[in-house]
């Protein structure tokens, strides 16, 4: 099939309604897919087969390293059901804190509360979350996927309050990010850093350029500019990161007069 949305470097949602191989059985095309990657590549690899992303994506992580899980349309909310409610696209540690405090605990829980109620909590929000405990989502299959931002991050092992050594990071970082950027043709236009200081609170900076970068050096000074907008070396930090957004083709650069 064409249409094939890469997710992560591991991970792509096929539709396979139409298919090349002329199959009409989408089990028999994911045992196809697992037998070629192990025979190619000597690994192993999970799938799972449904009548949309979402639930293909949830049944794709229920029997890893080597697992094929398949659930038919009539079998979505009976799949669901016990399933813990943090499965659910959209919620994470903070929505899933607010719907135990109400009772709620697996998919089935969720599913089982009036839409008003969801609506009323969480606004618009709680509608689609609604309709995902039931196992209901259009979203599509698309294969063209904007890459938004380039970026590099690492934790340190122990909460780390030496500028020096975040500098040293950073650099390293830099480079790694320009080299991405380069090799997949792009340059970006906005440079970010990404702290999180030891008190676990999350902070980013950025800086929109006159023109776009895609060189090492001119990101790493960039980068050390957005230093003074933080509070690194007087807050220990824990985790530091590096990226480039506002991306576009090499070709789309303007060159300075000088």
């Amino acid at each position: 099939t064409d249409l094939v949305e890469p997710v992560s470097l591991d991970e792509s949602y096929l539709d396979v309604t139409e298919n090349k191989v002329g199959s009409r059985s989408a089990t028999s095309i994911a045992r196809q897919v697992k037998a070629r990657i192990r025979k190619e590549l000597g690994l192993t690899a999970s799938a799972g087969v449904g009548p949309n992303k979402f639930i293909a994506k949830v049944a794709s992580g229920l029997k890893k390293p080597d697992g094929l899980v398949v659930v038919r349309p009539g079998e979505m909310e009976q799949f669901l059901k016990d399933l813990p409610v943090g499965v659910v696209w959209g919620i994470g540690r903070v929505t899933e804190s607010r719907l135990k405090a109400m009772g709620v605990r697996t998919v089935g829980e969720l599913a089982a509360l009036p839409v008003e109620v969801m609506e009323r909590e969480f606004g618009k929000g709680g509608i689609r979350l609604w309709e995902l405990a039931h196992g209901r989502d259009d979203s599509p299959v698309n294969p063209i996927r904007e890459r938004k931002s380039i970026s590099q991050e690492h934790t340190f092992d122990t909460d780390v309050a030496s500028a020096e050594l975040v500098r040293r990071v950073v650099r390293g970082q830099a480079e790694k990010v320009a080299e991405r950027a380069r090799r997949s043709g792009l340059q970006g236009r906005t440079v970010i850093l990404k702290l999180r200081y030891a008190d676990f609170r999350l902070i980013t900076r950025s800086k929109t350029l006159a023109h776009p970068v895609d060189d090492a050096t001119e990101l790493y000074s960039e980068v050390l500019s957005l230093f003074d907008k933080a509070e690194i070396g007087r807050r220990p930090v824990r985790l530091v990161g590096v990226g480039l957004a506002n991306l576009v083709g090499e070709e789309s650069r303007q060159l300075s007069l000088f």
